[in-house]
């Protein structure tokens, strides 16, 4: 695999970069901004930029050329050495191994670089693949929280956790 990870500001004009990434109609398929026309893309947008841009545990994932999606800590707590993470592989990567070699990639940093003792993801339902996959690096169910609306659809998500020290 040539997966890379990088910090968004280290890529070139790193606001047009991931703008036109983000509009492309196939990413658009994988994504909350796939009815962009429900809200304000522009506003999400720059929101979720700032956000990825300052995120000093967000990294955009990149297979040869092209940009595949994002992985990183959304949230950390340090007293009790655990975060959550999460993963976003763009629909025209999906089911070619990205995502397993993001995974182990990232699993693997985060343990060589930090204290951290325990992550937790969430992850929709009926996303049978990625529970999957998250099974397989020893993460496990610890609850479903209802009721989560993405494009007007209701849906459950499944809270899943990992000793990170028993990730290999």
């Amino acid at each position: 695999m040539n997966i890379v990870f990088n910090k968004l500001r280290n890529l070139e004009d790193p606001k047009i970069y991931l703008k036109r990434s983000l509009s492309n109609p196939d990413v658009l398929d994988y994504s909350i901004i796939k009815n962009k026309q429900l809200f304000d893309f522009d506003q999400w947008f720059e929101n979720y930029y700032e956000w990825l841009k300052n995120n000093p545990y967000a990294f955009t994932i990149h297979f040869k050329e092209h940009y595949i999606g994002n992985i990183g800590i959304r949230e950390y707590d340090l007293k009790k050495q655990e975060a959550e993470m999460f993963i976003e592989i763009f629909s025209p990567f999906q089911n070619l191994g990205n995502g397993k070699e993001s995974l182990k990639m990232f699993l693997n940093m985060i343990k060589e670089l930090t204290a951290l003792k325990k992550i937790t993801l969430n992850v929709i339902e009926y996303n049978s693949k990625a529970i999957n996959l998250y099974e397989r690096f020893g993460f496990k169910k610890e609850g479903i929280s209802k009721k989560h609306y993405l494009n007007n659809k209701e849906y459950n998500v499944i809270k899943m956790s990992t000793n990170l020290q028993s990730v290999s």
